[in-house]
């Protein structure tokens, strides 16, 4: 087993604020996908929504077994892909910034834990 890069008393720039900021707005988007996407057809189904309510841009689910679960279930992997794949692309860019020092070494770790 490797050993986890450390880095102590690193003080990162003023400008490395707004893509922390960018990482940790994505992870807690993810983490509410993953939560909500799978109440989602339970929401249509028991709600105005599914019987041509208020929502009416929505089409209604007429029957339980309509549900696509498969494609459900596919989608709720993907967002683990996607987040990962989106937050790596951020720091990968910030990396980029500060080649090299321990900045550009933290980057790059935090890129390569999104991997």
């Amino acid at each position: 087993m490797s050993k986890k890069p450390t880095i102590k008393n690193l003080k990162l720039p003023s400008c490395c604020v707004k893509p922390l900021r960018r990482i940790n707005s994505k992870l807690e988007s993810g983490r509410w996908i993953k939560k909500l996407l799978p109440i989602s057809p339970f929401v249509i189904l028991f709600s105005s929504l599914g019987r041509g309510g208020s929502g009416k841009n929505v089409l209604p689910v007429v029957h339980f077994s309509e549900t696509h679960w498969d494609i459900l279930a596919e989608a709720l992997v993907a967002v683990n892909i996607i987040t990962k794949e989106s937050c790596k692309k951020e720091a990968a860019l910030h990396a980029l910034k500060h080649s090299g020092g321990e900045v550009g070494q933290f980057w790059e770790a935090l890129r390569e834990s999104f991997m």
